[in-house]
């Protein structure tokens, strides 16, 4: 499936609160799904940690090489361990459910310990599907 500008309900980058005022930037892209959606890994890689991070809730994330990792955050149930060897496409957790509100994927590239737009990643060369 492709990413169109409506399943992503927050980008990547530094936002503005304008009634506080206040600046709050983020790492990468909140992509809306359907409850109990399945996360399929974008490329093939290491499982470099499975766990809890507080804001991020269950994560996934995953060594790609070349200095290049992935992080999947909101995980409901997840389906592999670390430093499992996962292929492109491969289902490695499923998205939490929230009782028939919107659930969200939170997704981040990292590129030499920095931070990547996932839009113009996945736009080039990444491709992320969101099964329903």
């Amino acid at each position: 499936m492709n990413l169109s500008d409506k399943e992503i309900s927050e980008k990547f980058g530094l936002h503005k609160n304008e009634e506080l005022n206040t600046f709050t930037e983020n790492p990468g892209i909140e992509i809306e799904c359907a409850n109990n959606s399945k996360i399929v890994s974008v490329m093939d890689g290491i499982v470099m940690h499975v766990g809890y991070i507080g804001g991020y809730g269950n994560v996934i994330m995953i060594d790609h090489g070349d200095e290049y990792s992935t992080v999947y955050g909101n995980v409901g149930e997840i389906f592999v361990y670390e430093d499992d060897y996962v292929g492109p496409g491969k289902v490695i957790g499923k998205i939490y459910s929230t009782n028939g509100l919107k659930s969200y994927l939170h997704f981040e590239v990292w590129h030499n310990g920095k931070t990547q737009n996932p839009e113009v990643w996945l736009n080039k060369k990444w491709f992320i599907r969101i099964l329903r």
